[in-house]
């Protein structure tokens, strides 16, 4: 299977009245670190609103114990 080599990005998109892409808000860029962004969540409990990524093959030092690091990006 090929990986994908990224950087990876996130993007923004409203819906318009077709189906087409009316326009897309690039959000955040993942740099290509060895990660692949797996799942992403959308917080409001902190007073900025925020992404945080997960990765399905976290690099060292992401886990330890029960814990896992995320990474956020700033949400519009």
């Amino acid at each position: 299977m090929d990986e994908a080599p990224g950087p990876f990005r996130i993007y923004r998109w409203t819906p318009g009245p077709t189906d087409e892409i009316n326009s897309a808000t690039l959000i955040s860029e993942v740099p290509a670190n060895g990660e692949k962004p797996e799942g992403l969540c959308r917080s409001t409990a902190a007073v900025r609103r925020a992404l945080f990524l997960v990765y399905d093959h976290p690099r060292d030092g992401r886990v330890s114990g029960g814990i896992y690091t995320a990474d956020w990006a700033p949400f519009p």
